[in-house]
């Protein structure tokens, strides 16, 4: 399997590969860094260019997991591996308790330690899902947002696609984040976010 990425989220995610068994499976993708003393390219292998993704993905094994940070940046990487033939590939770590009544996650998701999901909601195409988060009934969260650690999305909160929320966020009930807004870490919002709008504070502003 091909995990996007080689930095600071892709060692993050490497316990939880560790837990679901896929550990001796992967290769790293990253053509932006040749750094050959990382802890990721000591332990693994790392593909540089195209021309090795390409050839990866023709030996048959066509999933990939985006380690990549940042709303737009997964967005680019998830898009680009499509268009190879790739299958966007959902890492959810199993110390996480998602609920079984009308939860869905779409393809290419990453949910980590100890996340809580409750029933009825809705995960987008790419989205992050750090650990610690919780996510209560009837939340939506648009595609490739990203969820920062200890973030609580209270219930049937909205949540546009591409937004990042920093780590300790609280979302009240009913409130509406609009699309590619940034939410600052430890804010409490009571109020609707238009979208493109950076809000912070307590309450946010």
């Amino acid at each position: 399997m091909l995990i996007a990425g080689a930095g600071g989220f892709a060692k993050q995610i490497l316990p939880v590969i560790e837990r679901l068994g896929l550990i001796n499976d992967v290769v790293f993708y990253d053509d932006v860094s040749d750094d050959k003393t990382s802890l990721i390219a000591r332990n693994f292998r790392i593909i540089r260019s195209e021309e090795e993704v390409n050839k990866y993905f023709s030996l048959g094994d066509l999933r990939f997991i985006n380690a990549v940070g940042g709303p737009m940046n997964r967005c680019t990487i998830h898009t680009k591996l499509l268009s190879y033939g790739a299958e966007a590939f959902s890492l959810i770590d199993p110390t996480s308790s998602i609920s079984t009544y009308e939860v869905t996650i779409e393809n290419g998701c990453c949910i980590l330690q100890n996340v809580i999901i409750e029933p009825s909601s809705t995960i987008g195409l790419g989205c992050l899902i750090n650990l610690n988060s919780l996510i209560t009934h009837d939340v939506t969260i648009g595609d490739f947002t990203e969820i920062s650690p200890g973030v609580t999305l209270l219930g049937a909160s909205k949540i546009g696609k591409s937004v990042f929320i920093g780590s300790g966020a609280i979302v009240l009930p009913k409130i509406e984040i609009g699309d590619n807004c940034v939410i600052g870490a430890g804010a409490v919002v009571n109020r609707s976010v238009l979208s493109g709008q950076r809000v912070v504070g307590i309450p946010a502003r």
